[in-house]
């Protein structure tokens, strides 16, 4: 079971995946979007277990389908780049 502090970290990890990758499909940005989450959880420590990993894909899933989400998540990347 994910704790609340788990779920926050894990939409977290979702968002900045999401973020820092440029448009293209929705499909396509998930998968990116996806393994740099995988290889985030991993360095953190986090084990990737399969409940971890689609709760991650899940938050992936919303914040695309969400574009005034999406755009404050990019335009956050973008300064943070600059």
């Amino acid at each position: 079971m994910i704790t609340v502090v788990e779920d926050r970290v894990l939409a977290r990890i979702a968002l900045e995946s999401v973020a820092w990758n440029e448009g293209g499909d929705p499909a396509r940005l998930a998968d990116v979007a996806l393994g740099q989450a995988v290889i985030a959880l991993r360095v953190l420590g986090i084990p990737t277990t399969p409940e971890v990993t689609r709760a991650v894909g899940d938050d992936i899933a919303a914040v695309i389908a969400d574009p005034e989400l999406l755009a404050r998540a990019r335009s956050s990347a973008a300064r943070l780049a600059a």
